[in-house]
């Protein structure tokens, strides 16, 4: 009995250190794939945000262009125009401009 003993117990000794060093391997690479997506999903909401903020200046670029075009073609339905015809006027109006 006591050489089976001495038979196994050197053979469990490296098992078990095979199997912990094996587990730690395993695990530090679950958490190095867990870190990889955690980063990607903070690159990907930070690109989200910077491709939105380009969406949107490139929409109010539009916007002023489009409006600039519009005001130097000299529309008179977009200008100013005085009331011509009135004969007593005894309050200020606003004058809608659309």
């Amino acid at each position: 009995m006591k050489n089976k003993i001495h038979f196994i117990l050197p053979r469990l000794l490296v098992i078990t250190a095979l199997v912990g060093i094996f587990s730690l391997i395993i695990g530090a690479l679950f958490k190095i794939l867990l870190l990889g997506t955690v980063v990607v999903g903070i690159g990907a909401f930070v690109m989200s945000r910077i491709r939105k903020r380009r969406m949107l200046e490139q929409q109010y670029l539009h916007y002023l262009q489009t409006q600039r075009a519009q005001f130097a073609q000299g529309s008179p339905s977009l200008a100013i125009s005085p009331i011509i015809g009135t004969t007593h006027q005894t309050k200020a109006t606003i004058i809608p401009i659309y």
